[in-house]
């Protein structure tokens, strides 16, 4: 994953030095293997078939963005709700 510099205001307000907000190739949101290389990254560098699972089960079914060459996107959001639910058991808006 190519981490872009980010601001000192986006340091102090993502703790895992992430900017979700401008990681990606496309604006409307994440494709899949950015959503993996983000898990990695949350996960401490590692990424297993379990982690993806438990990420997959939180997801369920939701809402995507579909990219210029017809790829699905995950909202940005999305994802840092879901993830926020796997690594730091923080509820989503249906828990």
């Amino acid at each position: 994953m190519t981490k872009q510099k980010e601001c000192q205001r986006c340091k102090l307000h993502n703790r895992y030095g992430l900017n979700l907000e401008r990681y990606g190739d496309y604006r409307m949101g994440l494709t899949e293997e950015e959503v993996r290389e983000y898990i990695r990254e949350r996960n401490g560098g590692k990424l297993s078939k379990g982690i993806m699972s438990k990420f997959n089960k939180i997801c369920g079914i939701n809402t995507v963005g579909v990219g210029p060459e017809g790829q699905t996107l995950m909202y940005r959001h999305d994802v840092k709700r879901f993830a926020d639910q796997l690594f730091d058991g923080v509820s989503t808006y249906w828990d």
